[in-house]
């Protein structure tokens, strides 16, 4: 390839051209900036467009296009439906979201804890743990990147050092050991591949360096975020997401072309015609599929509770919601954003099988397969965009993910330990204090933990803890600090501190009682034989004859598959451990452990009485969701009925505001403030029942109109993936 770095030379000024337009916007928005607010919130100026896509970029990450074909691959077209269903699910409780966000009038989602629990360590305990989330949120999308941009610059093998060429003789041995059957290798070969597997040699290598790739984008995102503030992250964002738009198309006529060649299928129904010729007919189900068998309808819904439940703990929400300019931007903005990411997603998956259907079986490391494809099919110039795509989906949520820590710390953590210092001084704090965000998440994706994506989920179990609270403080009054205290207390030493100890104790781990399974039964179906069928069945069959040569195969030799020819599928789901996370698993002497987290929740359930070996694996995992939606609720309601509530005054004036309207301009609703201050209660007759504790509004026109459009959005995005699922079948 010719150029630098393994790119062409149009490539390279594209990318040049995008860095330099995103430091101008930077550049521009650092000049406006005089105050707190301004930094932090952008002015709370942003109107529909830019709250669209400002809501577009913090729901799109740099690994949600990158890593679909390795989720098609592993959970097939089933599991993605599922997650796409689970995200349509939340679209009406989103219209409302924002309007509460907006008319609070808060800074940061930590402030809440101050002003309506008059709790400063309450508002510390949250701050580190939304820092904490972030900083791994922000490690995951530069890892994703990283990953994708050395797949479309790789060395040809003459280019390789001598130090490489080695690694790659070793990845290649390792690649001979593990395509034979186990019981074929000697002593020797075995030993051979154990410390192999230790090395974990690559057999890709790129013109780019790891380290400095991930400390070139993290520096770019600070350049712009921590001069420009909220406003430049989110026209940078308004531009990026227009390029995500841009990924999220670009890459569908050349895979279609060459799905057709490579099929002997034409038109636009022909690459869908390959599709469903090449890939099994178990990975493009949408219902039915063994693989969600655990699925059912009581978990789904528990699991969109707590998803929902959980969203309100997200403090970049907040941000977000309250920098537009009005409540009807912000509310708006939310929608179109939510509504325009599942749209994307669908094609999204769509892509992901024709990119599966092209490099699928050839592909050790299925993260690698958009970069592969990108290379291939793109040509010089709309690599550089694809590449510029790419870094946009990740630095539209690091810009806004580093802006809500920094304001987090500065008001939450550092203005109450130095008080009274001027505007500028805080300001100037913020803009440092961004620096804990990116260098946090720079550092975890340098260490290259295989374990990121659990410790994220781990820690987003955090916010399933906090989210109650602050859905509870925004709708019931008599909900006080004790019972947030409890909630979030006891949810977190059960979700978070015990399994964490608990993972820690060999003696925990290896405990025999602890090491309860339940095995579901087998399912056996009936599929139509693909090109994918035919060639797993044949390695089968080859592994069988060699085993058979030496006298260790078990069982009768399968029979060979024919392209659409109807065959069994027997499906036999893993045992599923009901203490440990990661299930049980022997270690080199053989002795059995329970690995991952320790599961709290089920474990007192046991403990009271519950014989959770009658159980099956769908009625224990409802379980868990359930003991993670009912608890933080029922300890809101029983310290709000039964205990003391907050001071009065506080009340008043926060529910006062909560009631207010937010203005288009800042002086307008300075005016409507000032008036709710004067009477708190002014508002009082918009709520459902005007004399409860409960802050329920009435619904108006604005209410009705977001539900309905939330509905149709359900119905029709549900319905075009399942169209498009079934195109050419």
């Amino acid at each position: 390839m010719n150029g630098w770095l393994g790119l062409a030379s149009l490539d390279l000024l594209v990318i040049v051209v995008y860095f330099a337009v995103i430091l101008y916007i930077g550049y521009r928005a650092m000049k406006k900036i005089k105050k707190q607010e301004d930094f932090f919130l952008g002015g709370r100026s942003f109107g529909k467009f830019l709250q669209t896509f400002s809501m577009f970029g913090q729901a799109t990450s740099a690994e949600t296009a990158v890593g679909m074909s390795s989720t098609v691959g592993q959970k097939g077209l089933a599991g993605v439906f599922f997650n796409v269903l689970f995200g349509l699910a939340t679209l009406p409780v989103s219209w409302f979201i924002p309007l509460w966000c907006r008319r609070s009038r808060l800074m940061t989602l930590a402030d809440l804890f101050v002003e309506r629990f008059e709790s400063r360590k309450l508002a510390g305990l949250f701050s580190i743990a939304q820092i904490c989330m972030f900083i791994l949120v922000g490690a995951m999308g530069l890892q994703a990147m990283s990953k994708t941009i050395m797949a479309v610059t790789p060395k040809p093998q003459a280019a390789l050092s001598v130090q490489e060429q080695v690694e790659y003789g070793q990845a290649m041995r390792l690649q001979v050991l593990e395509s034979q059957p186990a019981e074929l290798l000697n002593a020797e070969e075995t030993e051979e591949m154990d410390e192999l597997r230790r090395i974990d040699p690559r057999s890709h290598f790129s013109y780019f360096n790891k380290t400095v790739l991930i400390l070139v984008m993290a520096l770019f995102v600070v350049m712009y975020a921590a001069g420009g503030g909220l406003e430049a992250a989110v026209w940078t964002d308004a531009i990026q997401s227009v390029f995500i738009l841009i990924l999220t198309t670009m890459m569908f006529p050349f895979a279609m072309i060459q799905l057709n060649q490579l099929a002997g299928t034409q038109g636009f129904i022909g690459p869908f015609e390959a599709v469903h010729g090449i890939l099994p007919s178990s990975m493009l189900e949408l219902f039915g599929s063994p693989s969600l068998a655990g699925f059912t309808w009581y978990y789904i819904v528990l699991l969109s509770l707590v998803g929902v439940a959980g969203g309100f703990a997200y403090s970049n929400n907040l941000v977000v919601f309250a920098a537009a300019k009005d409540e009807d931007s912000a509310r708006v903005g939310c929608m179109n954003g939510l509504i325009l990411k599942r749209v994307s997603t669908v094609f999204w998956v769509i892509l992901a099988l024709f990119i599966l259907a092209l490099y699928g079986t050839g592909v050790k490391d299925p993260d690698l397969l958009w970069g592969m494809a990108s290379k291939d099919l793109l040509p010089s110039g709309l690599l550089g965009l694809m590449l510029a795509c790419l870094i946009a989906a990740l630095m539209s949520t690091t810009d806004t993910h580093m802006i809500v820590i920094s304001g987090m710390i500065t008001n939450n953590i550092y203005k109450p330990l130095v008080k009274n210092r001027s505007e500028k001084h805080y300001l100037t704090a913020g803009r440092l204090f961004g620096l804990v965000h990116i260098t946090g998440g720079v550092l975890v994706a340098l260490m290259g933990t295989s374990n990121l994506f659990e410790m994220l989920v781990f820690v987003m179990m955090i916010n399933v803890t906090m989210g109650p609270s602050v859905l509870m403080a925004f709708l019931w009054r008599r909900t006080n600090t004790a019972g947030v205290w409890c909630s979030m207390g006891v949810s977190l030493l059960l979700t978070l501190l015990i399994p964490m100890m608990m993972s820690w104790s060999p003696a925990m781990r290896e405990n025999p009682v602890l090491h309860l399974e339940i095995r579901s039964e087998a399912s056996v179906r009936e599929y139509t034989a693909r090109e994918w069928d035919v060639e797993a069945r044949q390695k089968q069959i080859d592994e069988w004859n060699a085993l058979n040569a030496v006298g260790k195969a078990e069982g009768e030799c399968q029979e060979q598959l024919t392209v659409g020819e109807r065959f069994e599928k027997t499906f036999l789901p893993p045992a599923k451990s009901v203490f440990w996370e990661k299930g049980i698993k022997l270690d080199e002497d053989g002795k059995a452990y329970g690995a991952g987290l320790f599961r709290a929740d089920l474990y007192l359930m046991h403990k009271l009485g519950l014989d959770m070996s009658r159980l099956g694996v769908p009625a224990i995992e409802s379980l868990s969701l359930a003991f993670k939606l009912v608890f933080p609720f029922a300890a809101l309601l029983l310290f709000g009925w039964f205990g003391k509530p907050n001071n009065k005054k506080v009340l008043d004036q926060f529910y006062g505001r909560l009631l207010t309207p937010a203005q288009g301009t800042r002086e307008e609703d300075a005016e409507e403030v000032a008036l709710t201050v004067k009477d708190p209660h002014r508002f009082d007759s918009s709520k459902l029942w005007p004399k409860s504790d409960w802050y329920i509004r009435k619904w108006d026109w604005q209410d009705w109109k977001g539900i309905v459009i939330s509905l149709v959005a359900i119905i029709s995005i549900w319905g075009l993936m399942i169209i498009l699922a079934n195109l050419g079948r």
